[in-house]
């Protein structure tokens, strides 16, 4: 009842610490602090040596403008390709043309970039590449290979010149950057230099070389626009003449002006005024044109003097040209002067005067040009009103004159197609004279502050919060890996066992290789001695455990066990005897850990290694009896040891004047024969006095029993007197009754002699009965000699008082063996008569392949040690599954060697 509440009271505290809280993640930021904080150090460092080691790097910006294309450009490039081009289409164009092979090489060539290009990557290419043959002098006599020998050099020189302009252009494309600014028509051209003033140079220099050679483009264009309407103005001229030859052959040949005179001249005279009338309102317009622009004219717009009556008068071309001078000093003063300076107020007032002047002048030219307008809509009044006349008069010759209409239709035709020819090469060539263009700079680079990389500030920065968010989450992630027990939660909650104490970590355990425990140290408590290390007080939870494990009057055997080595198990078991024998009880350290045996050297036992656990078992089994006396060996002394040698004969024994023989069978007792019984305890007298047989049947048995020697039950069973039942219970009681009877002889002698068992392996005569526990029991009670005296010639006493050791030692049995486990577990029960505790050191569970299990029966309780971070879960599992699959109880677990901040304490 007690045990169950302190198991409870062991799981209470686990199943409330199974949240994990805040405290929890920052323990694991200190345990793995060391690894953060180097991964903290090297990452700075790396990141700050490269951003202080790197050449910097600076990047400028200019902005461009991409406008729709004029119209006249874009109605001709329609006109002529028979498609029309979105403004989509034409800004990506020239997105691409901003990157055209041609426009990099001239800004190459205008910055002399190559001379650039050399300081970055400091040599010379031009020079590298014209060093080599044929150009390098040579006076070796060896012949260049036939390709080389056949070029010329200068067509050599050529292509290499032009490598060189490639291998620079590559550069040049590489660090430069067009970029498009979301759906706007704005664009950026940046470029990245070792310096500022390059950075700011070259991406000036590339936008004004794309502005300048987009208006040498637009100017071609405009030529060529102009060439072919001149040419196709020629053409409808003479279209132009033809008809009106045309028209005077059709009246000379049909005699119109013969016949008809009157009608005729008519007729001419309505061609003649729709000519005049057409012409008059081509003027008219034509004055109407100039006259609105006249009325709308300001000298605030762009390129208000464009206008065809401005480019005739020479006082407004003069007054221009005297406008242009102004606003140019203007400019220049504005730059050196105030607003307010008497310099720049004296070029305002000019130029307010000459723009007054300007504007009287365009009033003056505004007044002539309403003034012919009015007469050219007088003009063609007059005219409407003459051909209205003649109209009437050529209505009665439309049936004669249908081909004639179709002549002067076509004339009239061509003769407006012409006038808009016309027109539209002076607007063209206007529009051409002026060099406009559809982009524009809006923004031209400036110095950069700061390179665009490294970015020291930045590096570090990301770099510290890399590091440590790294560092963390690397840290918890192997703590997740940590499949180890680490904590007494973690044996609670995992192992389901209860926690006998904690052990610190002791460094210089490790360092100075001093024995582990020295028996002359006082272990009260945790004290830090000249040894420097840390002894632990488990008795508090060990000591009540014997008191729930004690049975009967003799010693506890517990075994010391751990999942692999290196768990500590040696130490623990000899913290835990010292603490034992301290509190006055008889402890005995057993070294079963025979493959790597380590208590003899935690006491500093020196010595021959032969004697020890080992030494002992390898004695006893080369021991061959023959015979002796009872003084040297007691009965359970020779049972055993035929047992355990498996040999087959009959062992007598003598005491006074009774003799009473065993009969074996490779070393299992048969059957044991005593013809000093009395007449009452006698086989016959018991079937006799049951009832079972008749005198007559024992008398004729017993008269073959001397004849024959066999056994009188066999004689019984093989004449049908009984059965195998009625036989039993009979020879089982006469069996104990002279076992214990022989067990009780303390005096006398022995013989053993070797012989080969006959067997009765008929069920009917088999006798066979299991009596092992009753010799181990009598065996207990009677006690041995031999063994007894062997077993404790091993065992060494130590300083300490009630404390001794059975090491190891050293001998030809191997470990493991059945023969081991038997005497093993034989000396374990003689050793549990002189001494209250008995640890046994065992090996390691998992190391030995269960191979040991068999020692788990032999103990009343096995304490579990653990090492955290030493063995995963899943092992520590299979260890403590091995050991309760054997139904030997588990007393608790002991945490050894506890780093501070391992268990968070």
């Amino acid at each position: 009842m007690n045990q169950n509440s302190n198991r409870n009271s062991v799981r209470e505290p686990s199943q409330l610490t199974q949240q994990i809280h805040l405290t929890d993640r920052l323990n694991v930021i200190k345990k793995h602090k060391w690894l953060i904080i180097t991964l903290f150090l090297v990452t700075v460092s790396l990141v700050s040596i490269y951003s202080f080691t790197t050449s910097p790097v600076y990047m400028a910006t200019t902005q461009l403008e991409i406008e729709r294309p004029f119209l006249s450009e874009q109605s001709l490039e329609s006109a002529m390709s028979r498609e029309y081009r979105t403004i989509e289409d034409d800004f990506e164009t020239q997105i691409h043309l901003l990157s055209n092979p041609d426009l990099v090489h001239e800004v190459i060539k205008n910055l002399d970039l190559k001379k650039e290009f050399d300081a970055i990557y400091g040599v010379d290419v031009e020079k590298a590449i014209f060093s080599t043959p044929p150009f390098a002098k040579s006076n070796s006599s060896e012949k260049l290979p036939e390709n080389i020998d056949s070029k010329d050099p200068i067509e050599m020189q050529t292509s290499d010149s032009a490598f060189v302009m490639d291998e620079v252009a590559k550069w040049y494309r590489s660090n430069i950057n067009i970029e498009p600014i979301g759906t706007s028509y704005l664009v950026n051209i940046s470029f990245k230099g070792p310096t500022r003033e390059m950075a700011v140079r070259v991406a000036n220099a590339h936008a004004h070389a794309f502005v300048e050679k987009n208006i040498e483009l637009q100017y071609r264009e405009f030529q060529k626009t102009i060439d072919w309407l001149k040419i196709q103005l020629e053409e409808q001229k003479k279209k132009v003449e033809e008809s009106v030859l045309a028209i005077h052959n059709y009246k000379k040949k049909y005699n119109i002006v013969s016949f008809m005179d009157r009608e005729n001249i008519v007729s001419h005279k309505l061609v003649e005024l729709n000519y005049l009338l057409i012409q008059a309102n081509a003027e008219m317009m034509k004055k109407k044109t100039a006259y609105d622009q006249l009325q709308t004219f300001s000298l605030g717009r762009e390129n208000p003097f464009s206008l065809p009556e401005f480019k005739e008068d020479t006082v407004i071309q003069k007054l221009r040209l005297e406008l242009v001078d102004l606003k140019a000093k203007k400019t220049k003063l504005a730059s050196i002067y105030r607003a307010k300076h008497p310099k720049t107020l004296e070029i305002n007032s000019r130029l307010n005067k000459l723009e007054k002047d300007i504007i009287l002048e365009v009033q003056q030219i505004k007044i002539a040009t309403k003034a012919e307008l009015d007469r050219a809509v007088s003009k063609v009044d007059v005219l409407q009103n003459e051909l209205d006349n003649y109209k009437q008069e050529e209505l009665s010759f439309n049936e004669k004159t249908i081909n004639y209409d179709v002549l002067k239709r076509e004339a009239e035709s061509n003769q407006n197609i012409y006038d808009i020819l016309l027109k539209e090469v002076r607007e063209t060539s206007l529009i051409g004279d002026t060099r406009r263009s559809n982009i524009r700079i809006i923004h031209e680079a400036k110095l950069p502050r700061s390179p665009i990389k490294p970015k020291k500030a930045l590096n570090i920065l990301l770099s510290i919060i890399f590091s440590l968010v790294f560092g963390v989450g690397l840290a918890f992630f192997l703590e997740y890996m940590d499949k180890s027990v680490k904590t007494p939660e973690d044996v609670s909650r995992h192992l389901d066992m209860s926690v006998l104490g904690i052990i610190p970590y002791d460094k210089s355990l490790k360092l100075k290789k001093i024995p582990a425990l020295l028996t002359d140290e006082s272990l009260l408590g945790e004290r830090r001695y000249d040894r420097n290390y840390y002894q632990y007080d488990i008795m508090t939870n060990l000591l009540p455990k014997f008191s729930l494990m004690q049975t009967d009057k003799s010693g506890q055997i517990l075994m010391v066990e751990s999942t692999t080595s290196g768990e500590g198990k040696s130490s623990v078991l000899a913290r835990s005897a010292i603490n034992l024998a301290r509190q006055g009880l008889r402890v005995l350290m057993v070294d079963a850990d025979v493959q790597r045996p380590s208590l003899h050297d935690m006491f500093g036992i020196n010595g021959s290694m032969e004697k020890g656990l080992l030494g002992a078992i390898s004695k006893v089994l080369s021991l061959n009896i023959q015979e002796g006396t009872l003084d040297s060996y007691s009965v359970d002394d020779l049972f055993s040891l035929i047992a355990l040698n498996k040999q087959s004969g009959r062992l007598t024994i003598t005491n006074d004047s009774q003799t009473m023989t065993a009969v074996f069978d490779k070393g299992c007792f048969l059957h044991l024969q005593n013809r000093d019984v009395p007449c009452s305890n006698r086989l016959g007298t018991m079937l006799l006095n049951g009832g079972v047989i008749t005198e007559c049947q024992l008398k004729d048995a017993l008269e073959r029993n001397q004849r024959t020697g066999l056994p009188l039950g066999y004689i019984l069973l093989n004449a049908g007197y009984i059965n195998q039942n009625q036989l039993h219970g009979p020879i089982k009681l006469q069996m104990e009754e002279q076992l214990q009877k022989l067990f009780s002889w303390k005096q006398g002698s022995f013989s053993f002699e070797p012989a080969s068992i006959k067997s009765y392996e008929d069920k009917k005569i088999h006798f066979w009965e299991d009596y092992v526990p009753i010799i181990n029991r009598l065996g207990c009670m009677g006690g041995n000699r031999y063994l007894e005296d062997e077993i404790l010639s091993h065992v060494v006493s130590l300083n300490e008082p009630n404390l001794s050791l059975l090491p190891a030692g050293r001998g030809s049995e191997k470990s493991g063996s059945l023969l081991f486990f038997t005497l093993l577990s034989k000396f374990l029960d003689i050793l549990k008569q002189h001494f209250n505790v008995i640890l046994v050191d065992a090996p390691p569970i998992l190391d030995t392949l269960n191979s040991f299990k068999p020692l788990f029966s032999m103990v009343d309780g096995v304490i579990f040690v653990i090492k955290p971070g030493q063995a995963s879960i899943k092992d520590t599992n299979a260890a403590v599954n091995c050991i309760k699959e054997s139904q030997t109880k588990i007393i608790g677990t002991v945490l050894n060697q506890v780093k501070k901040g391992q268990i968070y304490y």
